[in-house]
């Protein structure tokens, strides 16, 4: 299969591990409508690709993802319905990522804000750069995102009960590095790669099996 090389979006498919890149440095990588749709429809083609064995998904220059970009809402969330439509399509993409029958990893370095700690989460690891930080900004405007699965299980490697659960999505509390919920461990981008290679040549039955923490 062919994928994008050019773009908000990029692919590298190498030794059956496909790296994709949030390739929006100048904004922190922050998502469009366009690229929560597209990558969903990334996954959705990996699923079905016998070539791609795991997936990486990571971030051009120095952040992971910093959520949304919200200077495209006046246009793209300007009405109850679109509103209700931007949700969808990221719950979409969201379950693209986390359905998908092969290894995700999330290699993250810088800002992993909001959305794109969903994305994160989403993922079956996440490796995260001394420089990584984390939050659901959101919630300090009463927002809750639709991340419904990945989200409880995040918060669960977090927080022994649930008041601490409570604490943490209202206030909104930045994270840093291995402090996240769920971070496997600390890594820098160009091991990435690698670690997704290791993962393919240990599991022979990837395509058959969904791996969870």
């Amino acid at each position: 299969m062919c994928y994008p090389q050019a773009g908000d979006l990029l692919v590298a498919l190498q030794d059956n591990v496909a790296t994709v890149t949030l390739n929006r440095p100048q904004r922190r990588n922050a998502v469009t409508l366009a690229m929560w749709n597209g990558l969903a429809e990334l996954f959705e083609r990996f699923a079905k690709d016998g070539a791609v064995r795991a997936v990486i998904l990571t971030g051009a220059g120095e952040h992971f993802c910093a959520g949304a970009d919200i200077s495209e809402f006046a246009t793209v969330r300007n009405s109850a319905e679109s509103g209700h439509a931007y949700d969808h399509a990221v719950d979409v993409c969201s379950d693209a990522i986390l359905h998908l029958p092969k290894p995700t990893i999330a290699a993250i370095r810088g800002f992993c804000i909001g959305g794109g700690s969903g994305l994160a989460l989403a993922c079956d690891f996440r490796f995260a750069a001394p420089s990584a930080i984390f939050a659901i900004t959101a919630a300090k405007l009463s927002i809750v995102y639709g991340m419904r699965f990945p989200l409880r299980r995040a918060i669960g490697h977090l927080c022994h009960h649930r008041g601490q659960a409570q604490h943490r999505l209202r206030h909104a509390p930045r994270l840093l590095g291995e402090a996240c919920a769920g971070v496997q461990g600390p890594l820098d981008r160009g091991q990435a790669a690698l670690r997704g290679r290791a993962i393919d040549a240990e599991l022979p039955a990837i395509p058959s099996r969904r791996l969870r923490l």
